[in-house]
């Protein structure tokens, strides 16, 4: 995933926040990618991989910081939920 498509996400409004969120969302199978910055919690790959070995896990060159900025939250950003379409289409 390249900072457009990351973009592109965020204003389609598929991405959540937060390593609490994304895992409770990818426990009832609603993400289909996490997005991870490079200064995030060390073992949340495993972790992600427990709950869904499929999952795609993507680990970005970038710091909490510079996706705070991204997604222009007030927040350091380290972990993204990326909703899955279907899950996209239900909250229409």
């Amino acid at each position: 995933m390249d900072i457009e498509e990351l973009r592109k996400t965020l204003k389609e409004k598929r991405a959540i926040f937060g390593t609490d969120r994304t895992l409770k969302f990818l426990k009832n199978n609603l993400i289909e990618t996490v997005i991870l910055s490079r200064d995030g919690l060390p073992n949340l790959t495993t972790e992600i991989k427990k709950i869904n070995p499929k999952i795609s896990v993507v680990q970005l060159d970038m710091s909490k910081d510079e996706l705070k900025e991204i997604c222009n939250t007030p927040f350091d950003v380290s972990v993204i939920g990326v909703l899955s379409e279907k899950r996209k289409s239900k909250s229409k």
